[in-house]
């Protein structure tokens, strides 16, 4: 073979290589942004609940249950079984992946509407909160998956699609389920039926598609992952988890990430008994489905500037979180003590836009830290974690076996734990800032 011929031959394998790879790249992209696409449906229409927000009203009307049964025998089994499933959610999260808790989060969601349907007494209910659990437990899958599919550079605006998509569902489904309230159109047991009936017939699409997108990954994908081994057994779990935590950074925000869940928790479970107290001592109507509206949309604002937020975390993080903490501990103090219904729902839409603002900047820069083997554990150790320390707090705070607060009382203890919590981050930020100088 002449030299020119050979030449020609191998130029010409090296184009048809190289048009390959850009094939299997423009595959793999394509791939990546039907996984985005159908999570946010998915999460779209998980969150689409339109007896959500009057849920409250639901068990002290039609299933009778006194106010007392609703805050310390019904609400708080909802925390404490959500706390017990996400520990095996936390273990096995990183041995059959995501999608099996996709799954388990959409078939539970659809148990636990039928049985606060067809059931009346309080131990089914009960049962039926446990199921709830099970799904919210399950939920964290959700949140964490995208990360194992994205290019670190775009785990931020990542963070703030897939955390969009529940509030969409949320917004939507809380301005419906008003409109069928205030006309009378529906009950708040019809709106159960009404929220089944759209799940069954969506779950079927999505559940399909979310098989058929996210099983098997391609061998193509696999080579862009990252070398570090996943976990073989659960003795080696420790191991990868304190590889996950390269620096104290890491180890800030996630702790933050911690405390702020646990409070957000609390406060979004406790707001209805709250504004129902100060509703009767009004005599006002109940307009819950227009604050979650206009909680979703504030919250949704805060997302997606949360998602394309420019800032230095590292050295402005403790200033920001700080301020985001202190502020947020004096507008729940003054939702503890004034009786104003619509200031207290404006601080309410407030608390939602900044803790959804934050918590999707920081979900996205703890992700850019961490293997891709990786998120499973620590996403799932950050809710593990949160919804321990919720339990205790509604054991301690809530049920019959603690001190079982009035709302309003309840808010002042929240408002005092934020506040604890800007304490905490201004001692670190400025022991940071003392020990940078010092050693300059």
């Amino acid at each position: 073979m002449s030299l020119t011929k050979f030449c020609s031959v191998t130029h010409s394998f090296s184009t048809t290589e190289h048009e390959m790879e850009i094939k299997w790249k423009e595959i793999i992209q394509f791939k990546w942004f039907k996984r985005l696409y159908i999570l946010y449906i998915f999460g779209t229409i998980l969150s689409f609940r339109p007896s959500a927000p009057f849920f409250y009203e639901f068990l002290t009307t039609n299933k009778n249950f006194s106010d007392d049964e609703v805050n310390q025998e019904v609400v708080p089994l909802l925390y404490y079984s959500t706390a017990v499933q996400l520990l095996p959610v936390f273990l096995l999260m990183e041995f059959v992946k995501f999608n099996p808790f996709l799954i388990i989060c959409t078939l539970t969601g659809i148990i636990s509407t039928c049985l606060y349907i067809w059931t009346d007494s309080l131990t089914q209910i009960q049962i039926a909160q446990a199921f709830c659990g099970s799904m919210t437990s399950a939920e964290v899958a959700y949140y964490v998956s995208i990360y194992a599919h994205g290019d670190v550079k775009n785990y931020q605006r990542l963070t703030a699609y897939v955390r969009a998509g529940p509030l969409v569902g949320k917004l939507v489904a809380a301005f419906l389920g008003q409109l069928f309230v205030s006309q009378n159109l529906l009950s708040y047991k019809e709106l159960h039926y009404f929220n089944l009936a759209e799940f069954l017939i969506v779950s079927a699409f999505i559940l399909a598609t979310i098989v058929t997108i996210f099983i098997p990954t391609p061998p193509q994908e696999q080579s862009e992952k990252s070398e570090e081994p996943l976990p073989s057994n659960f003795k080696s779990i420790f191991s990868n988890l304190t590889r996950s935590f390269p620096n104290k950074y890491v180890v800030k925000w996630t702790l933050w990430s911690i405390f702020t869940v646990c409070g957000y928790n609390q406060i979004t479970m406790y707001v209805q008994p709250l504004l129902k107290t100060l509703q009767d001592i009004k005599g006002l109507s109940t307009y819950n489905g227009v604050l979650e509206g206009m909680y979703a949309v504030f919250a949704l604002i805060g997302t997606i500037l949360g998602g394309f937020a420019k800032f230095d975390w590292k050295f402005k993080g403790d200033l920001i979180l700080s301020m985001t903490s202190l502020v947020q501990a004096f507008m729940l103090l003054f939702m503890s003590q004034i009786e104003n219904v619509p200031l207290n729902c404006f601080f309410y839409i407030v608390l939602g836009f900044m803790y959804h603002f934050v918590m999707t900047v920081l979900s996205g820069e703890i992700a850019k830290f961490l293997n891709k083997g990786s998120f499973g554990l620590v996403f799932g150790l950050i809710a593990l974690i949160a919804a321990i320390l919720h339990s205790g707090m509604v054991c301690m705070l809530n049920d019959k076996i603690g001190f079982d607060f009035e709302p309003q009382d309840l808010f002042m203890v929240y408002g005092f734990y934020h506040l604890n919590i800007s304490v905490l981050f201004i001692i670190v930020g400025l022991t940071y800032w003392f020990a940078k100088h010092t050693y300059q």
